[in-house]
């Protein structure tokens, strides 16, 4: 399918729904979805969509704009999306990590070596209580590329018990 299909939206809208439906906010520091991209641009044009998406919805809508800043985000009582890029090349591993601290993203859009970083520091997690979705966009470019030991490392941090997609546009 071309670009701007909404090949994304057919993830994204799914996610965003499960994610909003919970009964309670994800807990500080708990990731309740992970998408996983095999390119940087892949992964920067899902987290716009996102966010796109995430206007539509006040509480989520009301922490974007905090996300851009240093000072902590506004908590909420009711469930919210607050996503977090991580891309190799754009911030630090440091800088990804003080972001995750300060802010408490709950779904991570990353390319796989990134994402293994973040995941094995000790003050990310991602429990069986709180972790939902994991997405594996163009899932076989993810093997194609040689990611499969990455792969087996992001596994390994998320519990078993959980829902996969798997998505491809070829």
């Amino acid at each position: 399918a071309v670009t701007g299909s909404g090949k994304t939206l057919a993830f994204l809208i799914p996610l965003v729904q499960k994610l909003l439906r919970l009964s309670e906010p994800t807990k500080k520091h708990h990731v309740a979805a992970i998408i996983v991209s095999p390119t940087r641009e892949l992964a920067a044009q899902i987290h716009t969509v996102l966010v796109n998406l995430l206007q539509f919805h006040e509480a989520s809508a009301e922490i974007l704009p905090h996300l851009k800043g240093d000072e902590k985000r506004p908590s909420t009582t009711v469930p919210a999306i607050v996503p977090q890029l991580l891309v190799g090349g754009t911030t630090t591993t440091a800088q990804d990590l003080s972001f995750f601290l300060r802010h408490s993203p709950n779904v991570l859009i990353s390319s796989p070596g990134r994402l293994v970083e973040l995941l094995s520091s000790p003050h990310v997690h991602c429990p069986q209580s709180s972790f939902e979705v994991l997405v594996l966009d163009e899932a076989d470019r993810l093997l194609d590329l040689g990611f499969k030991p990455d792969l087996q490392k992001i596994l390994s941090h998320l519990p078993k018990q959980r829902r996969t997609g798997l998505f491809s546009a070829s």
